[in-house]
C-alpha cells in the first residue's frame, strides 16, 4: 500500500513480533493547488521518495510544514482532502525509516493532534509501538486505524500482528485473511497468514495445506527472490509432513545472503532434517 509495507506476522526477525514501517505514497493532484508553495514542496518530497532519497524527502517535507497553513489542504491524496496531518505523518515515516524514532513519534503525535482519527498516522505510530513491543498502545492505534481506513489492508495486517503477538490467534487469523481478500497482491499479508497457519502454537489454528497455498502465493508475488516467504513455505511443508520439500526450501533460504537470519534458517533446517515441524513461541 504505497510507501508502507510490512510483514506483521512472520519470520523476518522471527516469530509474531515483526513490524517494519517504510511510509506512505501520497499523490498531489494538478490544478491551482500545485501552485501553492507548500504543495510544491510536498510534491518534491514524493519525487525524493520515489528516488529512495529519504534525507531529501525529510528536507522537502520540513519546508512544506513550514509553509503549510494550519488548515491548509493537499488535494488528490490517498486519504481524500487532508492537510498538515499528512505532512507530519509522512515525515514521521521518513524519520522512522532513517532510524530516528524520537523524531518520528513526535511527528505522528503532531499529526494526530490535527486529526485524531487520521488512520495513516495511527497506523504508522502503531507499527512503531509494535516494533518496540508496546502492544497495548499499538493495539489502541490499530483499532482506530481499522475503523477509519476504508478498504486499506495495512491496518488489518497490523491488528492481526498484534492479536497474534498477544495470543489472540483467532483474531489474528481473521484479520490477516481479511487483508488478503482486500488486496490479493499483498505478498506480506499472505506470508504473515501462512506463517501463522504453519507455526501457531495452538493446534486448532494450524492448517498446513492452506499455509502451503498462501506461502506459495507470497513467493510468487515476490518473484521467488525473497527468503522470508520461502522460509514460510518450508515451515508450511513441514507442518504438512512434507519434510523433503521443507528441507529443500530451507536450503534455498540459506543460499541467500542473510547474515542475521542464517542462524534461524539453520535451526529450522535441522528440525526438518529430523522430521520435526517448527512451532512459534506462545506469548
Amino acid at each position: 500500500m504505497g510507501k508502507t509495507g510490512f510483514s506483521p506476522i512472520g519470520n523476518s526477525t522471527k516469530g509474531l513480533h515483526t513490524v517494519a514501517l517504510m511510509g506512505f505514497t501520497l499523490l498531489v493532484g494538478s490544478g491551482e493547488s500545485r501552485g501553492q508553495d507548500y504543495q510544491d514542496w510536498f510534491s518534491r518530497s514524493e519525487t525524493a521518495f520515489e528516488k529512495g532519497d529519504t534525507k531529501l524527502e525529510i528536507s522537502c517535507l520540513t519546508e512544506a510544514i513550514k509553509r503549510c497553513p494550519e488548515h491548509g489542504t493537499l488535494y488528490g491524496t490517498l486519504y481524500g482532502t487532508r492537510g498538515a496531518e499528512v505532512l507530519y505523518s509522512d515525515r514521521g515515516a521518513a524519520y522512522d525509516a532513517e532510524g530516528f524514532s524520537d523524531q518520528a513519534l513526535s511527528d505522528y503525535n503532531k499529526a494526530l493532534k490535527f486529526a485524531p482519527t487520521f488512520w495513516a498516522a495511527r497506523y504508522n505510530r502503531g507499527t512503531m509501538y509494535a516494533a518496540q513491543h508496546k502492544y497495548k498502545e499499538a493495539l489502541e492505534d490499530a483499532e482506530i486505524a481499522v475503523k477509519y481506513c476504508g478498504h486499506q489492508e495495512g491496518p488489518f495486517c497490523l491488528r492481526g500482528a498484534l492479536r497474534g503477538a498477544t495470543g489472540d490467534y483467532l483474531g489474528a487469523r481473521s484479520d490477516l485473511r481479511q487483508a488478503t481478500m482486500m488486496n490479493p497482491e499483498d505478498a506480506n499479508a499472505y506470508n504473515s497468514l501462512a506463517w501463522l497457519l504453519a507455526t501457531c502454537p495452538t493446534p486448532s489454528i494450524r492448517d498446513g495445506s492452506q499455509a502451503v497455498r498462501d506461502a506459495t502465493r507470497a513467493c510468487k508475488l515476490k518473484g521467488w527472490n525473497d527468503p522470508a516467504p520461502i522460509d514460510t513455505l518450508a515451515a508450511a511443508c513441514a507442518e504438512s509432513e512434507n519434510f523433503h520439500d521443507a528441507v529443500n526450501w530451507e536450503l534455498k533460504c540459506l543460499s541467500f545472503r542473510q547474515g542475521s537470519q542464517r542462524t534461524d534458517y539453520q535451526s529450522r533446517l535441522t528440525l526438518y532434517q529430523n522430521h520435526q515441524p517448527f512451532r512459534d513461541t506462545a506469548p
